[in-house]
């Protein structure tokens, strides 16, 4: 099975070990190209990674948990 033609530039995939959201750049042979956001640093990172270790993303919103996995909400103030 040839993954390559599977993950087109711009598709957005995860590790299938789990981990931070992926974009597609690149594509060639087995070799997919990548780039993300590293919240710890800040910075945009992009490495290269065999097309079978990467699975099309589930995009669902996501709500911050906590260490407990209690989810965070933001509730906005009033001013009155």
């Amino acid at each position: 099975m040839s993954y390559a033609s599977t993950f087109e530039p711009g598709t957005v995939v995860q590790l299938r070990s789990g981990g931070p959201l992926l974009t597609v750049t690149t594509s060639l042979a087995n070799n997919i190209h990548v780039i993300y956001f590293n919240s710890v640093t800040g910075l945009y990172e992009k490495f290269a990674t065999p097309a079978q270790c990467l699975r099309e993303a589930n995009q669902s919103p996501q709500v911050p948990t906590d260490a407990r996995g209690l989810r965070h909400t933001t509730v906005a103030k009033s001013s009155l």
